[in-house]
C-alpha cells in the first residue's frame, strides 16, 4: 500500500462506522482514520476467462476527531483537509495490482457535523480480475507442461543462437548469381553467350557481340 496509509491511526473497511458512533454504538478506534469502500460496477467477461471492471470506484472515508482547534471555532475542522490533501498526493495516479490509474472522481465534506468530520473522496480506476481466468497461476484448468525434452529445452535439444550473442547467428545466404546480358544480344553487357555455330547462320559470341558467317562459314566480326 502507498505511504498515505501512515498517516492514519486505523485503516478498514467501511460498514458505516460514523453513523454506530453518532448512535452510540460501534467500538472506539484512535483518529485520524480511513475506511475503504470498494464498488466494482458492471462486470465484462474478456477473453480466458479474464472479467473486466470499467468503472471501479474506491471510497475513501476519512474521518477526524476535533472539538476545539484552539483558535475559537468550536465548529470548524481545518486539519481535516490536510488529511485529504495528503491522501490524495499518494494515491493519485497510483497503479493497484492488476489495476489501472487512480484519478479523483468527487469529494464530499461534512456540513452536518459535531466533534466527529466525515470526509469522503472516491477515485476511479478499472480492474482486470483475474481470479480463475486461464492468466490465474493458481488455476488448474490447463496444465501447462514442459516440452518433451523433459528438461526446459526443445526436445531435449539446447538452443544454439543466442540472440544476443551476433557471432552464433548463422551466415547470411549468398547473393544470387549474375547472369549475362539480357536481350537478343546480350545488350552489350559483356554476358558470356553462346559460341559460333559451325552451320552459318546469325550467332551471339562471347564478347555479347553479332557474327554474321562469311561465304565459308567462318562468322565475320
Amino acid at each position: 500500500m502507498p505511504e498515505a496509509c501512515k498517516l492514519f491511526q486505523w485503516v478498514a473497511v467501511w460498514n458505516n462506522q460514523v453513523q454506530q458512533w453518532k448512535a452510540g454504538k460501534g467500538f472506539p478506534v484512535q483518529r485520524p482514520c480511513c475506511f475503504i469502500e470498494l464498488d466494482l460496477g458492471q462486470a465484462a467477461a474478456m477473453g480466458r476467462g479474464v472479467t473486466l471492471y470499467r468503472d471501479v470506484k474506491i471510497i475513501c472515508h476519512i474521518v477526524d476527531w476535533q472539538v476545539d482547534a484552539g483558535d475559537g471555532t468550536l465548529d470548524q475542522n481545518l486539519q481535516v483537509i490536510t488529511w485529504r490533501d495528503l491522501l490524495k498526493t499518494n494515491l493519485e495516479r497510483f497503479f493497484p495490482r492488476h489495476c489501472g490509474a487512480m484519478t479523483t472522481l468527487n469529494e464530499q465534506q461534512d456540513y452536518a457535523h459535531t466533534g466527529v468530520y466525515h470526509y469522503i473522496i472516491t477515485f476511479k480506476t478499472s480492474l482486470s480480475d483475474l481470479q480463475g481466468s486461464l492468466l490465474d497461476p493458481a488455476q488448474t484448468s490447463v496444465i501447462l507442461t514442459p516440452p518433451p525434452g523433459g528438461d526446459g529445452t526443445l526436445w531435449g535439444f539446447e538452443p544454439t543462437i543466442n540472440l544476443d550473442d551476433e557471432s552464433s547467428w548463422p551466415p547470411p545466404p549468398p547473393p544470387p548469381p549474375l547472369h549475362g546480358g539480357s536481350g537478343l544480344a546480350g545488350g552489350g553487357h559483356g554476358g558470356g553467350g553462346e559460341a559460333p555455330g559451325a552451320g552459318g547462320g546469325i550467332t551471339q559470341t562471347g564478347t555479347g557481340s553479332i557474327g554474321i558467317p562469311r561465304s565459308g562459314g567462318t562468322p565475320a566480326q
